[in-house]
């Protein structure tokens, strides 16, 4: 076939939708010598044809000029995505019933163009919490002493009965566009020290959502070395950890950015099941409500900072103070409650200046507090 890509195809066929198809389809020209990029670049030229798709590139127009200048930039969906996509998926219908590929292979590739698996719909924005009370707006100078602040708060919202885990919030639109501060629990070594930035997080576990397309599924348990992280010295494990089922939908693409955290496998014995209830995700112990976690939005819009960014919406977990107290009796011996925040926000001296990170983190033994 003398078919070649075209100039347009090559330049923005990771630019509308995500950069892992073409890998994917590159890894699997490389495995089998047959031409899956060249196909995918057939199929999406006759679909534009047939449909008339106009040629898009990035909405600059949706933007601020200097702000887009300084990394900032939007979460935009056009019309060459689907055509992109609908091409990528002809690719694989071909490859099924010319090239001999097995069908269950091609779904097992296919499954990263489900826009939603069911109960992610029914997660439903709350109001912003009242206990966060000025928490962002207290750690957004760069001289204030971050370790104060997290004492302070940690001391008020102690005794409630629903105890914070973990939580991410933007700042508020008046104090800052862009960023964020980021506070969660940790257990930890008496002679943990936090070392470079961002080198203590709470990662992603996946949970497999392949069978019935749902995150109303057992939540696998993990072991808990699995997730520990060395520091200076010492070392951490999250007593939450972020959840992303397989696949997840492209739709709330913003949700999964900020992480969807929820109370670590390893952190309490029994049969863990994820469910979608009130507006929440819960995570439920045999039976018992273990942990909620809910999501809100703050002044939210498409747009959001490069390099560690997210769009203005926050997330938090609750536990019972008695689920809190189980997971602290049944921690391993040599580990203790610590709390880490990081803050991220991206500041300009002028209106019509450049942004910069400012990009601030503390760890806090809760026996300081």
């Amino acid at each position: 076939m003398g078919f070649t890509e075209s100039n347009y195809f090559k330049e923005h066929k990771t630019a509308h939708v995500p950069p892992v198809f073409w890998h994917r389809l590159k890894e699997l020209e490389d495995q089998t010598h047959l031409p899956f990029v060249r196909q995918w670049a057939f199929e999406w030229e006759t679909l534009c044809e047939r449909t008339g798709t106009r040629f898009t590139r990035y909405p600059d127009y949706f933007d601020d000029v200097m702000e887009r200048r300084s990394g900032i930039v939007g979460q935009y969906q056009q019309g060459q995505t689907e055509v992109l996509r609908s091409a990528h998926i002809r690719t694989f219908a071909l490859a099924v019933s010319k090239w001999n590929m097995p069908q269950e292979r091609a779904m097992d590739e296919l499954f990263d163009h489900i826009p939603a698996i069911s109960g992610l719909f029914d997660l439903e924005p709350v109001e912003k919490p009242s206990w966060l009370e000025n928490f962002p707006h207290d750690c957004l100078d760069d001289g204030v002493d971050l370790k104060a602040v997290v004492q302070g708060f940690v001391a008020k919202i102690r005794g409630a009965d629903k105890q914070v885990l973990s939580f991410t919030s933007p700042f508020e639109i008046d104090d800052a566009n862009y960023g964020h501060v980021q506070l969660s629990a940790f257990l930890a070594t008496d002679d943990f020290v936090l070392k470079d930035k961002d080198s203590l997080f709470e990662p992603n576990a996946f949970c497999d959502a392949r069978a019935n397309l749902t995150i109303e599924t057992v939540w696998p348990n993990e072991p808990i070395e699995a997730f520990s992280f060395k520091g200076r010295t010492g070392r951490a494990v999250p007593i939450c950890h972020g959840i992303l089922p397989v696949p997840h939908g492209h739709w709330l693409g913003h949700n999964f950015s900020t992480g969807i955290p929820v109370l670590a496998s390893y952190c309490l014995e029994g049969t863990k099941n994820l469910r979608v209830r009130n507006g929440a995700l819960e995570l439920v112990v045999d039976g018992t409500l273990t942990s909620e976690t809910s999501i809100w939005h703050s002044s939210w819009s498409p747009h959001y900072a490069r390099d560690g960014g997210h769009t203005r919406n926050g997330v938090c977990v609750k536990a019972s103070s008695n689920d809190l107290k189980g997971v602290l009796e049944g921690r391993p011996h040599d580990l203790k409650l610590g709390w880490l925040l990081k803050v991220k926000v991206w500041k300009r001296d002028k209106e019509y200046g450049d942004y910069e990170l400012k990009d601030r983190q503390v760890f806090v033994f809760n026996d300081e507090i």
